[in-house]
């Protein structure tokens, strides 16, 4: 457990299967010098509440993915400058027991790329591809995209549903490539 911490991070951050971390009100700065130099993999448990991460110079990249087999909640927080490909999206969600609520995302390549999560009420911004990057079956409600510079919502192998979610400000709304929605 952290909590109530600003910590500036020179290096990978890892969560191990089988161990569990939580911020609550936790500033983490990524002091990444290029795209991917440092990430956050989570293999275990990670919480954030009331929690923000982004980088240092506001230019350069890293990544945070959840596995598969990994679980999460992030809830009341920020993420930003997050990604820089689709592989490297910002926020990878692999796993289905990762729960998104009440959050923003702001100046990635991705706001949010994910399988089989739960993602509600979040706001995502001023993202380089897409605002949603959906597969399989994920719950997601209540989001609101602003500004991409593709679709708002990509599409692929989808068979979920997406309810009350605006798209504002996106060079298109939503791309559906191989879905059935």
């Amino acid at each position: 457990y952290v909590g109530n911490e600003t910590i500036f991070l020179t290096g990978n951050l890892w969560v191990e299967a089988g161990a569990t971390l939580t911020f609550n009100n936790v500033i983490l700065k990524m002091d990444v010098n290029y795209d991917g130099q440092f990430n956050i993999s989570v293999n275990g448990t990670f919480n954030m509440y009331d929690s923000m991460i982004t980088n240092i110079n506001g230019v350069n990249k890293y990544h945070l993915q959840y596995y598969s087999g990994s679980s999460g909640i992030v809830e009341s927080s920020n993420i930003s400058y997050a990604g820089w490909s689709q592989t490297y999206s910002g926020f990878r969600l692999s796993s289905s027991d990762v729960y998104v609520y009440n959050s923003s995302f702001d100046n990635g390549y991705i706001g949010i790329r994910s399988g089989d999560a739960t993602i509600i009420n979040n706001t995502i911004t001023n993202m380089e591809m897409y605002g949603l990057m959906l597969a399989f079956n994920p719950v997601v409600e209540d989001n609101r995209i602003i500004n991409t510079s593709n679709a708002g919502i990509r599409l692929g192998g989808f068979t979920g549903t997406i309810s009350n979610t605006s798209l504002d400000g996106c060079r298109y709304g939503i791309y559906s490539g191989a879905s059935n929605p």
